[in-house]
């Protein structure tokens, strides 16, 4: 079994809500000389566990919940770069 450490579970919008927000932070990434990121919204972050287990109960979660309409609020963000892992 493999343990991992720093899983995080994201909502990640889809349609053309997603295609205005990535074209948004690829251009200002451009714009900036920023690297670019995926948009998403952070649920849970640093997620210590079995990989499986990770999985398992994502998945198990993920067919208890419907799908629902999100409306975005006010935007954070860091002043740093995260490099994925």
């Amino acid at each position: 079994m493999v343990r991992v450490e720093g899983y995080s579970l994201w909502l990640i919008p889809s349609g053309d809500v997603y295609r205005r927000l990535i074209n948004l932070i690829h251009r200002l990434s451009r714009r900036y000389s920023t690297p670019s990121f995926e948009f998403h919204v952070m649920l849970i972050e640093d997620l210590i566990s079995l990989e499986e287990d990770v999985l398992s109960r994502t998945l198990r979660l993920c067919g208890l919940i419907q799908s629902y309409g999100i409306e975005l609020g006010r935007v954070e963000y860091l002043d740093e770069v995260h490099d994925p892992v």
